[in-house]
């Protein structure tokens, strides 16, 4: 038996490596080459429908002398992939080749589901009560949500069917109606003593069409973090577009594919991008043709021993140089598996230089695959300034990135590199998503029952990401599972910038009878002046400095109140504030966190030196959160192969 998979094609190196791993445990052997794209595998089923006359002649008939231009749109549950084609005739030989392949994105039909789910189906289960008020974010997303998500694709389906038989194409055409669909009563929800039932869940096209417009609009709608977005569809077609260097106006067919290209509302979304010259093909069965591609691929592998559209890397690789340089060493679209091919040449700036370091990233400067370090080759254990150093790269079967690094003509390291992520990740990500692993894992080992310190970490990891309800529900879980560990400040703090002032002031109560101290009797000062009680406000004010004349936030809270009230006694407060502050930039020990306030203490005493100083700090600051030491960068020799990162 021989076997043929269709993975994404914007799949990584990491994710082919575990899928042919979990293969190999479940007893199915096969190499790299048995995978293919989703989409070149129903690209490819297409052709031979129009072969076999199942479907028209379409593009095919056209083609005469002519090149053509392909871009399969394959719009599934959990992806968005898109793959741009070349095809043409050849000694009266059909041919096709891969031009581009779009980004790995997680961005699928799923996406829509949680989105009806939790702004939709949510809100109604609950009622009157805020979901906030009755679940941790962790049930909402581990327990009710996935609950709400099947119930969600049924009304999707439903109004995508509606909008269908309607002749409905936009998004105006949906806010015009005032029908609604009607779900099956969705199981009621036991947890926490209480039942949570939705007998007749609903969603109105109008509601519908408010859900989808993140998704179809031009640009991505970015949350927060990097990592937790919702992007729009047309994202991965212009950057599979931009890849393969040609615009919307060379396409000359869109072949829609997957589920989710069900919804008319996608599909019209994507015609009116490309255009009315553009055949935009939509098959009778959207969802065989993947699976009907990869039998066909599996033949030509195993029987032929040729593949029908040989694979190429979906992105390309670069290495991160001196002055914010962005040098490609390898461009998107190289096939697979590629012969070597020699980089930009590069030289050792620093003189006495003891360490190069290489940060090789995947189209983004945070996208790192790796840093390779390397040592100097000789005895005295520097580099030369104006050393020469150039990289020799390959990509092997497996998508791996092999990469040599030359000094002088000599070879000397060699790495085969693996994506350590397929998304662009600060180290705040790369943190959180790492604390996150570890939650999970300690959850495992401890039988459901995670450790204290497993829980701390991950709640300070939400904090450092401003998930600042998160973090304070993680602090709350840390005193239920060690009672004898006092939380109340950390809760009081992360539930007070989540907005919740409600438990916020609860837990700053609490804090203080604790434990009295500068810092509680602050937090509770802030509680009783949102309340409005300022004769209260005042006296924890006091309190709070009696106990540490040197608390830099009561100085510059309890300051800027008096000043606003003319209290000549603000202003000591606010400079005394100033001045601990100003120290601390100094000695560079100045945080994150205390930069904004030293701006707030500095425009309020007009000191503009300070000001310009603060520019600077920062900047620094930011230079220190890298992961490589920028001094021991190389220095690019192909001034027009620099990009500015």
């Amino acid at each position: 038996i021989y076997f043929a998979i269709s993975v994404p094609a914007a799949f990584e190196a990491n994710q082919r490596r575990d899928l042919i791993s979990a293969l190999t445990e479940a007893g199915i052997h096969m190499e790299e080459m048995g995978l293919i794209d989703e989409p070149n595998a129903a690209f490819i089923n297409h052709l031979v429908e129009m072969e076999r006359n199942i479907v028209g002649p379409g593009i095919v008939e056209s083609l005469g002398d002519q090149k053509r231009n392909v871009l399969v749109f394959d719009f599934g549950a959990g992806t968005c992939d898109i793959s741009v084609l070349e095809i043409k005739v050849e000694d009266n030989r059909l041919s096709s080749r891969n031009l581009a392949i779009s980004k790995f994105m997680a961005l699928g039909g799923d996406d829509i589901d949680r989105s009806i789910a939790s702004k939709i189906l949510l809100p109604q289960l609950c009622g009157k009560e805020n979901p906030n008020d009755e679940f941790t974010t962790q049930e909402l997303r581990n327990i009710v949500l996935p609950l709400l998500k099947t119930p969600a694709e049924i009304l999707k389906i439903q109004c995508s069917k509606m909008a269908e038989n309607s002749g409905y194409r936009t998004l105006d055409d949906l806010r015009l109606q005032y029908k609604s669909v009607n779900g099956k009563p969705i199981r009621s929800i036991k947890f926490k003593g209480k039942r949570w039932e939705l007998a007749n869940p609903q969603l109105s096209l109008r509601n519908f069409a408010d859900i989808l417009e993140p998704f179809l609009t031009d640009s991505s709608s970015k949350r927060k973090n990097s990592y937790d977005q919702v992007s729009s569809v047309l994202s991965p077609i212009t950057n599979a577009l931009d890849k393969a260097e040609i615009s919307k106006d060379d396409l000359d067919m869109v072949l829609f594919i997957g589920g989710s290209s069900e919804n008319p509302i996608v599909r019209r979304t994507i015609e009116h991008y490309v255009g009315r010259h553009v055949d935009c093909v939509t098959p009778a069965d959207l969802r065989s043709h993947v699976s009907q591609g990869a039998s066909i691929h599996s033949l030509f592998l195993h029987g032929y021993g040729r593949e029908f559209i040989q694979p190429i890397t979906s992105e390309s690789i670069y290495v991160v140089t001196r002055n914010d340089g962005f040098d490609r060493i390898l461009a998107a679209g190289t096939p697979v598996p590629s012969a070597d091919i020699a980089a930009t040449r590069f030289t050792v700036k620093g003189s006495g230089q003891s360490e190069i370091e290489i940060p090789v990233c995947v189209s983004d400067p945070d996208k790192i695959l790796t840093v390779i370090s390397v040592k100097p080759p000789n005895s005295a254990g520097t580099f030369k300034t104006g050393e020469k150093v150039s990289l020799l790269c390959s990509i092997t079967v497996e998508k791996l990135l092999n990469v040599e690094v030359h000094i002088d003509g000599k070879i000397a390291i060699t790495k085969l590199l693996n994506p350590l992520a397929n998304s662009a990740l600060t180290k705040m990500d790369r943190g959180l998503l790492e604390a996150q692993q570890a939650l999970n894992e300690s959850i495992r080992d401890g039988a459901g029952r995670p450790s204290v310190e497993a829980v701390l970490n991950y709640a300070s990891a939400a904090q450092e990401n401003k998930k600042w309800r998160e973090a304070a529900e993680m602090y709350e879980k840390v005193e239920q599972l060690d009672p004898e560990y006092d939380a109340a400040t950390s809760i009081s703090y992360t539930y007070s910038h989540a907005g919740d002032n409600k438990r916020s002031n609860s837990w700053a109560s609490v804090a203080h009878e604790r434990d009295p101290d500068s810092t509680t009797a602050y937090n509770l000062a802030l509680g009783r002046r949102e309340q409005n009680n300022l004769k209260e406000y005042e006296r924890l004010m006091k309190e709070s400095l009696l106990l540490d004349s040197k608390n830099i936030h009561t100085l510059d809270d309890y300051g800027h109140y008096l000043k606003n009230k003319d209290d000549d006694y603000g202003l000591q407060l606010i400079e005394e504030a100033f001045q601990i502050l100003s120290n601390k930039m100094s000695t560079d020990s100045l945080t994150k966190s205390e930069i904004n306030k030293l701006r707030r203490l500095a425009t309020s005493l007009n000191r503009s030196k300070t000001l310009k100083k603060l520019e600077n700090y920062q900047e620094k600051l930011k230079k220190d959160e890298k992961i490589y030491n920028e001094d021991h960068l190389l220095d690019s020799t192909n001034e027009n192969q620099k990009v500015q990162g």
